[in-house]
């Protein structure tokens, strides 16, 4: 089985580096890691989607459920995404507006550390 994640910690704000396309295959996988680290107390929590070419119906419900469950656990939930492609689909939905999207992973940290 090929891995869909790779951690990091930058100061105090986990990333979690998502190295396939977010579609049927890895979404469940990337969904449950999100909310493993919520679970585990983590508060502020960034899904880094710079290698990502593909999102599918699955991948926005993964990003969606983290968002949910960040929010009703009060974790600083948001997304480093520079794909045009990805960025306009999240717009068509309305995704852009309920997940705070960065473009470069020091910004995504910078706002991840704030109080």
């Amino acid at each position: 089985m090929l891995q869909n994640t790779a951690l990091r910690d930058v100061g105090n704000v986990k990333i979690v580096d998502i190295l396939r396309d977010m579609d049927f295959l890895t979404a469940k996988d990337i969904k449950d890691e999100f909310i493993r680290l919520m679970n585990q107390g983590h508060r502020s929590i960034v899904g880094n989607l710079l290698a990502v070419k593909l999102v599918d119906s699955s991948g926005l419900e993964a990003l969606a459920t983290a968002q949910i469950k960040a929010r009703s656990l009060n974790i600083h939930f948001s997304i480093i995404l520079n794909n045009p492609n990805i960025r306009k689909l999240l717009a068509t939905t309305g995704l852009d507006g309920f997940i705070e999207i960065h473009q470069t992973e020091e910004e995504a940290v910078k706002t991840g550390q704030q109080p």
